[in-house]
């Protein structure tokens, strides 16, 4: 196992000294798809409608979407979620595993309704910065 070696130019932690050199653990191994199962992880839902729906027809069935995506918020199965500048809904879901996050966003009426389709994207350890302090582009 290779480990990056940095050294130590900021005082902001009293427990480290300047020069000293610290090792950085490569996050690609510890942080393998594989060892993941039944790890909560996070996976990015992005929500889109097809652009010719009225939406005022619909306020039924988005108080319900409303209702809802506020029992999942109050549950921790969503974690953030926003509007883009088309509104479309962005939404960070945790769960174990990318079919349980599909299974939670099936759950919604306005996917149940065939008015929004959905990706999903499994979010990882971002492991760039290791690249770079390895030497790596």
């Amino acid at each position: 196992m290779v480990c990056a070696e940095i050294t130590c130019t900021n005082h902001a932690n009293p427990s480290l000294r300047s020069g000293q050199a610290l090792k950085v653990k490569p996050m690609l191994e510890r942080f393998a798809i594989e060892e993941l199962q039944g790890v909560s992880m996070q996976y990015l839902i992005i929500t889109q409608d097809n652009g010719t729906i009225n939406w005022n027809n619909h306020t039924v069935l988005l108080n319900a979407e409303a209702a809802h995506v506020w029992e999942l918020y109050k549950e921790s199965k969503i974690r953030s979620i926003w509007f883009t500048e088309q509104k479309d809904a962005i939404l960070i879901v945790e769960a174990k595993t990318r079919q349980e996050a599909k299974k939670t966003i099936e759950t919604f009426p306005l996917v149940k309704a065939n008015l929004i389709t959905y990706t999903i994207h499994t979010l990882l350890p971002y492991t760039g910065l290791e690249r770079i302090l390895n030497g790596a582009n």
